[in-house]
């Protein structure tokens, strides 16, 4: 049976498999066709939308937003904006050119997306050095979401995270400005929580940290909060889970009282005798996980400038092929 023959019924759960470009080749087909994907609900795969300065000229821009496979630029300065578009890589013969600025073209691409789509949707969405504010009426959907240098408008972007929606994952990068407000979609994300920038979250806050897969920087974390949060990453965490906070803790303080007192460690000897005020061994046992881990644990814990940074996780296997010196294949070449 041909696709002309079918009926919309069974062909709109079809539709609402295919990815972007797919899509976007059914709609040229015919116009029963592009009806039909118009009223489809779509769900993309991944979704980026990251802003980086030209290397050939200070002053200009580009603003890429990836769609599964399909790319668009808006490449610009001042008021003049060049917009050129790719499947797969491949970029299209015909370019257009705006007397806009490249930030103001790129957010009506944006907003018609949402408007036709009625949110930002993407199993993966991805911001990344995006001077761009989001707009009030914009909502996102997604499991992972990454904010990377976007300009203190973090928080504004968490805002646009639309109700009932479980994030899975949650990665921000900031290297400076205010400390991050803890909000509701914050600790109830599910697996990982990767904040790597300050924020202002405290220990009631963190006992509702629902990620294993932790990053955390705040001064409001106590000793206590440290060692309850690590209690659970030891019995919760999953095989690629890591733990890592980041504390202030008075001087000369004994990182050991950081440990259940169960817990099994063999202490390693400091490489560099300069630093005294550190600790790095391994997690050998007295604890139990529910996932039935039993691996050794690498911890550590070192003073860094005003905080102290704890950390944990089971070392990864290397992938590297093992070579047996000097009958490598190519050793002698």
């Amino acid at each position: 049976m041909e696709w002309s023959q079918l009926m919309n019924d069974v062909k709109k759960p079809i539709v609402e498999l295919l990815d972007y470009e797919s899509r976007c080749n059914l709609r040229t087909c015919s116009k029963s066709d592009c009806a039909l994907v118009d009223s489809s609900k779509f769900t993309a795969g991944n979704i980026t939308i990251e802003e980086v300065n030209s290397r050939m000229d200070n002053e200009k821009t580009i603003i890429r937003i990836n769609i599964d496979t399909f790319t668009i630029w808006f490449i610009g300065k001042n008021e003049v904006t060049k917009v050129d578009r790719a499947w797969n890589g491949e970029l299209m013969e015909w370019s257009e050119r705006k007397g806009e600025n490249r930030r103001d073209v790129a957010r009506r691409h944006i907003q018609k997306y949402i408007e036709k789509f009625g949110i930002l949707e993407s199993k993966i969405i991805a911001i990344r050095y995006l001077t761009i504010a989001p707009s009030e009426n914009w909502q996102l959907k997604c499991k992972v979401l990454e904010l990377t240098e976007v300009f203190q408008n973090d928080r504004s972007w968490l805002n646009r995270i639309a109700p009932n929606n479980e994030l899975r994952e949650i990665v921000i990068n900031r290297w400076d400005g205010p400390p991050l407000l803890i909000q509701p979609s914050i600790l109830n994300v599910t697996d990982t929580l990767r904040l790597n920038l300050d924020c202002d979250i405290t220990d009631e806050q963190l006992k509702q940290v629902r990620a294993v897969d932790l990053a955390l920087t705040s001064p409001n974390i106590t000793e206590g909060g440290a060692k309850r949060s690590f209690e659970r990453f030891l019995k919760y965490g999953k095989e690629n889970d890591e733990f890592h906070l980041r504390i202030q803790l008075p001087a000369n303080f004994d990182f050991l009282k950081l440990l259940p007192k169960s817990v099994v460690f063999r202490r390693q000897a400091a490489q560099n005798p300069d630093l005294q005020h550190e600790l790095k061994g391994k997690i050998i046992g007295g604890f139990s996980n529910v996932h039935g881990l039993q691996n050794v644990r690498l911890f550590a814990c070192a003073v860094n400038f005003d905080h102290t940074h704890i950390m944990c996780h089971i070392p990864k296997k290397s992938t590297a092929p093992h070579e047996l010196y000097p009958f490598a294949n190519d050793y002698w070449r």
